[in-house]
């Protein structure tokens, strides 16, 4: 009778199941380390926390996807980078962040109500023109977001705040 996995097969299995327990691991790490987690324990999704928020979510009004933003002063980590990862959607009152598959791992959408975030536009890396973004509920984290991308969620926030200089 023949054998249905061989050694060969064993070794792909293993190491399919090896690289899959490293790329969670490295993920969880970067969200605790970089300043995610930290931001996501303030601002949890309606329905993940009842205790933060009292009504239900509004509807979705804008989206857009393959953003990306820098998180500092959250960690660990000087910086943590999500380049083109980054799903940023809009609704009457809140900023949603959220990554895509397959960069879940440890990184639960955080709900950012516009009234808790204040912008001032910095300089980054080769005179880059970028917005800073602070939080109220978590003072520590900082989010990095080209200019472009931070102007236009300045333009659906319904005057909640603006970028300053």
């Amino acid at each position: 009778m023949p054998q249905a996995f061989g050694p060969e097969s064993t070794i792909v299995i293993l190491a399919v199941a090896a690289f899959i327990a490293f790329w969670y691991l490295v993920l969880n790490l970067i969200a605790r380390l970089g300043g995610w987690h930290k931001l996501a324990s303030a601002y949890p999704m309606p329905g993940q926390s009842p205790s933060y928020h009292t009504t239900t979510m509004s509807p979705i009004d804008k989206t857009a996807t393959f953003g990306s933003l820098s998180l500092r002063g959250g960690g660990v980590l000087p910086s943590a980078n999500y380049n083109g990862v980054i799903t940023f959607r809009l609704n009457a009152s809140a900023l949603i962040l959220s990554t895509f598959f397959p960069f879940k791992p440890g990184h639960e959408q955080i709900y950012i109500p516009f009234t808790d975030i204040s912008a001032k536009q910095v300089s980054v890396f080769l005179g880059f023109k970028a917005v800073e973004f602070s939080f109220a509920r978590e003072q520590n984290v900082r989010a990095i977001l080209l200019l472009k991308r931070a102007q236009w969620i300045e333009e659906h926030a319904n005057g909640a705040f603006a970028i300053g200089q």
